[in-house]
């Protein structure tokens, strides 16, 4: 979208033609109305719009601090121009107001990106307006510097702050007014979805504007859908963002391209519903690539200031492409760069050889991402500890099996006193119930900490994994065999005289 200042006097002129035309069927509808509200005839009911046919609600918000080279009569000037662009550019797609912004203190771009949806005055949090763009003008080093950042009302999400220089002042006007549509993400309605394609309805998307290049869908783009509930008298009680969902366009209706079809690609089970419901919209904010990679940060969902360190996150586009593997380094982060082809990645979240999570991210639609995952360390740390224990078991075994083995041969050769001497080490090895109370000593205090962090999964894993370590002990350390071994010695000792004992076979 390119304003071109050489064509401005022709487009005023057809503007003013335009303008004068308006106010003469806008006086007409005022008339006709007059005339029937003096009538006795009832009062008809309100015609809902549809969606597609209706226009964004823009406001324009500039802020400046007054210096010579941002003279009130320049911002003035600048704010009046920009609804002239805008009809001239997107007709009646957008319907703008301009205002002089007054609480924005200080006036800066590095104020206007540190700026929280909380510290926004509570007038701008109603849906006066579908769409606010705050904008900072400052002069430095001879040339103006613009900075803005768009506000969704509806959505409540403030959206991230771009910048750009300005060389020259007459040219103020059309780069605020561009920086506005560059900011603006436009808004979609799912209609329905029937086996994970999502049949959309975009706003104004019927309302063609002017410049084609403006268009709100494009194949392939993705967008961040929310649910908005509304009570029975149609007034926003809750806004829900549904995380860690995309939909990606697939298809445009070619004769209407308010219309279309969107892939839902998500890593939850049933991230939306099949069908609009009553006072439940289910609606879509569209996602533009803002920065050159993004910082994903894993965290524990039961302490959240908690980083989850030395986590695997395997990456890949496609099943058949090869996995790109990185670990959360201390902060429990890792940076993924943005791509120009098959920009979607599913990343494989795991942790040993548990999986936690599968989660689709398009790098670069956002600087910054935060997920929230089950903490691992309990299982973890079971892990490890039954990990001790099933080496000791191991060792144990192996010393009971040598042992044996050899006071069976000195019982051949009649060495019953070496015999008797080993059979004493044999029986001071830990035996089952040693290692069943090391056992539980390992799992009861794991299950306590699972059940206080409410994660149901890594209970039950732990008393599948204990109760499996639980077989193993009774199957390799069973005592009945070394009873039997006992008894066994027990009558080739009563069989052998009491004379011959303690001395070996030469």
């Amino acid at each position: 979208m390119i304003y071109d200042a050489s064509r401005s006097r022709i487009r005023k002129n057809s503007d003013a033609c335009r303008i004068r035309l308006r106010s003469l069927v806008t006086s007409a509808a005022c008339i006709i109305i007059c005339l029937l509200s003096s009538t006795n005839l009832p009062a008809a009911e309100p015609v809902a719009v549809p969606f597609e046919l209706q226009p964004y609600r823009v406001r324009i918000s500039l802020s400046y601090a007054e210096s010579p080279e941002l003279e009130v009569a320049l911002c003035k000037s600048v704010l009046k121009e920009i609804p002239e662009i805008s009809d001239r550019l997107l007709g009646e797609m957008w319907t703008v107001t301009t205002d002089e912004n007054k609480w924005l203190f200080p006036m800066s771009a590095q104020h206007l990106a540190r700026l929280t949806a909380e510290k926004l005055p509570a007038d701008w949090t109603t849906e006066t307006f579908d769409k606010t763009f705050l904008v900072t003008l400052e002069y430095s080093g001879g040339e103006y510097q613009l900075s803005g950042r768009e506000w969704d009302p509806v959505g409540r999400t403030l959206g991230t702050a771009i910048s750009r220089p300005v060389p020259q002042r007459r040219e103020l006007p059309a780069a605020v007014f561009r920086l506005a549509h560059d900011l603006f993400r436009p808004r979609l309605q799912i209609e329905r979805i029937t086996d994970g394609v999502a049949a959309v309805t975009v706003q104004a998307g019927a309302l063609t504007p002017a410049d084609p290049t403006c268009a709100q869908l494009r194949a392939g783009q993705f967008w961040q859908p929310f649910l908005r509930y509304r009570n029975p008298q149609g007034m926003v009680e809750k806004l829900q963002p549904v995380p860690w969902t995309l939909l990606q366009v697939s298809e445009i209706n070619p004769e209407s391209r308010a219309h279309g079809q969107a892939r839902v690609v998500s890593g939850l089970r049933s991230a939306l519903p099949n069908r609009r419901r009553p006072r439940i919209d289910i609606l879509a904010r569209a996602l533009e690539p803002v920065a050159s990679q993004t910082e994903l940060r894993l965290i524990s969902r039961q302490a959240p200031v908690k980083p989850l360190v030395g986590v695997v996150v395997d990456a890949k586009s496609k099943p058949d492409v090869p996995a790109v593997r990185m670990m959360t380094d201390r902060n429990g982060t890792i940076r993924i760069p943005a791509r120009s082809v098959d920009p979607l990645l599913w990343l494989s979240v795991r942790s040993g050889d548990k999986t936690l999570a599968r989660l689709p991210l398009v790098p670069g639609l956002e600087a910054q991402v935060t997920a929230e995952l089950p903490d691992d360390s309990i299982r973890l740390r079971v892990e490890g500890e039954l990990s001790i224990l099933q080496s000791n078991l191991t060792d144990t075994v192996a010393q009971r099996a040598v042992l044996i083995a050899r006071i069976r041969r000195l019982v051949q050769l009649g060495d019953w006193k070496s015999a008797n001497e080993l059979r004493t080490e044999l029986r001071l090895l830990p035996s089952t119930d040693n290692y069943l109370k090391e056992l539980n000593a390992i799992r009861i205090p794991a299950i306590k900490a699972a059940q206080a962090a409410k994660d149901k999964g890594a209970a039950a894993y732990i008393e599948r994994v204990c109760g499996e370590a639980s077989q193993i002990i009774q199957k390799y350390l069973d005592d009945e065999k070394l009873k039997a071994f006992d008894e066994e010695l027990k009558e080739l000792e009563r069989a052998v005289p009491a004379a011959k004992k303690g001395t070996p076979k030469t």
